[in-house]
C-alpha cells in the first residue's frame, strides 16, 4: 500500500488543506504598494501575525465611514475610492464574512489590482524550512488561543489542525481535534470522522512495519543535544527516551569531533578530522571514504540521507538517496520537520518490503532558535539568533525563557522518538546521538560554534536493538570511530578500544558579519581562529592556529592553567598530539 497516497486521499476527502496565508504573504513583492481591505478585528489579528518590515503596506481601506480617518497600528484608514490616487498595486482582503463581496467589488472597480485573500484554501507548497513552518504554527496557535470571536477562534483552530496534518504530526492534530469537538464547532463531526479513518490507516501502517523482517537501521542525529539532556537522571528532560536506556548500549563518555554539524557528521561517517584531514575543503560526505556506509552497501542496504545540511557522494548510484539535493547556497534549514521525516521514512519502509534500509534522520528541533510544533509559552527568538553570536549577554538577560523553550523542544523530540519506537519491528536498530552539544551559560558562553566547553563536546550515543546485553560503556570515545564501532557491533567483531585522548577540531571562521557586528568586543577574538582540542579523561588542551594555547582541568574550565609549570609535562604530551598534523591551511 502507498500510505502517503492514501493519506493524501484522506486529506482531500475531508478538505483538510491549510490555507497557509503566511506563505503567500511572504511572496508579496517588497516593491508593490499594498493596502489591506478591512478595518475590523481580522486586520488587527493580521497585523499581529505578519511582519511589515519588508512589505510596502501603506494603508487600510474600508467602506465604513466611521472608520475613515482613523488609524490601526499606525496605518491610516481610507475609503476604497482613494485606491487609484494612492497608487495601490496589491490589496490584501482581510475579512472572513465579506471576503467574496469585497473580491467582487475589486474586480468590478479595480480590475488592475492583484488580490491576496487571507481566508482562501489552496494546495500547500513543498516543505523546505522547518523553522519557518514552526513559526507559522506558533502564530496560528496564538491567534486561536487569544481570539474572542468564536468564528475567528474556529477558523484558526481549523487551520492549526490542518497544519499539524500537513507536517504529519498526527498526535498534535488529534489533540486539537479533541479541542475542536469540545467547543462544538461546525466541522466537529467531519474532523472526528477524519480522525477515525486516520487511525485505521495508521494502525495498518504500524502492523506492516512491525511485521518487517529486515534489520533496518535508523541513525537519529539530534542537533545540539547535550549528553546531560538524555543521561541526567536527576532532571529528566527526555523521560520517554531515558526509559529506553535500560534496554540499550549507552556510551557515557563520548565526544564530538567538531563544534558544528557538517564537520561533525562528516567525521563520524568518514573517520576523518576537519583540520588534520582537510575536511574543510569538502562540501559533501564521500561515502566511498566511509567504512560504515560501504559495509551497509555491501549488505545490500538502501542508504537514505534525510539531512539538508550535507549530501552523500554515492557508493552505488542505485543505493544512495539524498532526499534533498543541496546547492552551494544550501543552508542547514532546507529540510523537512522531524515528524515529516519520520512519516516519509515509514512510507519508504512500507514500500521496500524486501530490502534493508539505513536512514540518517537529522532533527533540528533542539537547535537554536528553539522552536518546535508546540509551545505552551512561546517567544520569537529569531532576532536573538542573530544576536547571541554578537551579544553574549543576551543569554544572561533571557536565560529563563531560553531554557524553558529549549526544555519544551526536548520534550517534543522525546515524544517523537517514543512514537517512532511504537511503529518499528523488533529487528530494527535505533541509534540516537548528536552532532555537538550546546553551551547554556557555562563560563559565560552560549551556543556551540564559538565554545570549547565540555557542554559542547560531550554528546550522547545510544544504540538500541543490537543483539548485545544492555550495558553502560564508560570508555573515552571519539565520534571519529563511530562507524568502526557500529560495524563491530553489527558483525560481532571486537569493539573499538578506549582512547587515552580524543580530538575536537574547528576550522577558522571568516564571516565578515561577525566582525562588523562587533563580536570580538564581547569575547576573546581567538575563538574565530582554527583550533584543536585534545581532550583527556580529566583535562583539556587547546591549540590555536596562531600557536597560542590553553590548558584546563575539566573540573574548572574557567581557569587557564597553561602557564602553570606543574602541568608542563602533560601539556607537552598533549601539544605533541595536536601539532602532529599541523594546520594545513596555514601551509604547515
Amino acid at each position: 500500500m502507498d500510505y502517503n497516497h492514501e493519506l493524501e486521499k484522506l486529506i482531500a476527502k475531508h478538505s483538510m488543506r491549510k490555507a497557509s496565508f503566511l506563505n503567500r504573504w511572504s511572496q508579496l513583492d517588497s516593491h508593490d504598494v499594498v493596502a489591506i481591505w478591512g478595518a475590523g478585528e481580522h486586520t488587527r489579528i493580521l497585523l499581529d501575525m505578519v511582519s511589515l518590515c519588508d512589505k510596502n503596506v501603506i494603508c487600510i481601506v474600508d467602506n465604513d465611514p466611521q472608520r475613515i480617518g482613523t488609524e490601526i497600528e499606525g496605518l491610516p484608514v481610507y475609503h476604497p475610492s482613494q485606491i487609484n490616487e494612492l497608487g495601490i498595486d496589491t490589496v490584501v482582503i482581510s475579512s472572513f464574512v465579506y471576503a467574496e463581496a469585497i473580491m467582487q467589488e475589486i474586480q468590478m472597480r479595480f480590475p488592475q489590482l492583484h488580490c491576496l485573500q487571507v481566508y482562501t484554501e489552496y494546495e500547500p507548497n513543498p516543505i523546505t524550512d522547518p523553522w519557518k513552518l514552526y513559526y507559522d504554527l506558533q502564530h496560528l496557535n496564538k491567534e486561536y488561543r487569544t481570539a474572542n470571536d468564536e468564528s475567528i477562534k474556529e477558523r484558526f483552530l481549523w487551520e492549526l489542525i490542518c497544519a499539524y496534518v500537513e507536517i504529519r504530526d498526527f498526535e498534535l492534530a488529534q489533540e486539537h481535534i479533541a479541542l475542536y469537538a469540545q467547543y462544538k464547532f461546525p466541522k466537529a463531526d467531519l474532523l472526528l470522522r477524519f480522525k477515525d479513518e486516520l487511525n485505521v490507516l495508521l494502525d495498518q501502517l504500524k502492523s506492516d512495519l512491525q511485521n518487517r523482517k529486515q534489520k533496518d537501521i535508523s541513525l537519529f542525529v539530534i542537533d545540539s543535544l547535550r549528553a546531560d539532556d538524555l543521561y541526567d537522571s536527576q532532571e529528566l528532560r527526555m523521560p520517554r527516551t531515558h526509559g529506553l536506556l535500560e534496554h540499550s548500549l549507552i556510551y557515557t563518555n563520548v565526544h564530538t569531533t567538531s563544534t558544528y554539524t557538517k564537520a561533525a557528521v562528516n567525521a563520524m561517517l568518514t573517520e576523518r578530522l576537519m583540520i588534520d584531514d582537510e575536511l574543510y575543503l569538502e562540501r559533501k560526505i564521500d561515502a566511498n571514504h566511509s567504512n560504515l556506509l560501504k559495509f551497509l552497501s555491501q549488505e545490500r542496504y538502501l542508504l537514505i540521507n534525510f539531512s539538508g545540511a550535507f549530501e552523500f557522494v554515492e557508493v552505488e548510484a542505485a543505493r544512495v538517496h539524498n532526499v534533498y539535493r543541496s546547492t552551494r547556497k544550501t543552508k542547514i534549514k532546507k529540510q523537512w520537520p522531524t515528524a515529516t521525516i519520520i512519516w516519509n521514512y515509514f512510507c519508504t519502509l512500507a514500500n521496500n518490503k524486501d530490502q534493508p534500509i539505513f536512514a540518517l534522520i537529522h532533527s533540528l528541533d533542539v537547535h537554536f532558535p528553539l522552536v518546535c510544533p508546540y509551545h505552551s509559552k512561546f517567544q520569537d527568538l529569531r532576532d536573538a539568533s542573530r544576536k547571541f553570536y554578537t551579544e553574549q549577554f543576551y543569554f544572561r538577560d533571557h536565560k529563563e525563557q531560553i531554557l524553558f523553550q529549549r526544555n519544551e523542544c526536548l520534550s517534543y523530540i522525546d515524544r517523537k522518538l517514543h512514537d517512532f519506537q511504537q511503529f518499528i519491528s523488533s529487528p530494527h536498530i535505533t541509534i540516537i546521538c548528536s552532532d555537538h552539544g550546546e553551551s547554556l551559560g557555562e563560563n559565560q558562553s552560549f551556543g556551540h560554534l564559538f565554545s570549547k566547553n565540555t557542554s559542547v563536546t560531550h554528546i550522547p550515543l545510544v544504540v538500541h536493538g543490537i543483539s548485545r546485553q544492555p550495558q553502560e560503556i564508560g570508555k573515552l570515545f571519539s565520534m571519529k570511530f563511530f562507524g568502526a564501532e557500529i560495524v563491530s557491533l553489527l558483525t560481532g567483531q571486537p569493539a573499538v578500544p578506549a582512547q587515552n585522548e580524543v580530538m575536537i577540531q574547528r576550522d577558522p571562521i571568516y564571516s565578515t558579519e561577525i566582525h562588523v557586528d562587533g563580536f570580538t568586543a564581547f569575547v576573546d577574538p581567538r575563538i574565530l581562529q582554527g583550533f584543536k582540542i585534545v581532550r583527556g579523561q580529566a583535562d583539556s588542551y587547546v591549540l590555536y592556529d596562531d600557536g597560542s594555547e590553553e590548558y584546563y582541568s575539566i573540573k574548572d574550565e574557567s581557569a587557564n592553567l597553561a602557564a602553570d609549570t606543574c602541568y608542563s609535562e602533560r601539556i607537552d604530551h598533549l601539544r605533541a598530539i595536536a601539532i602532529k598534523a599541523g594546520f594545513p591551511y596555514k601551509g604547515e
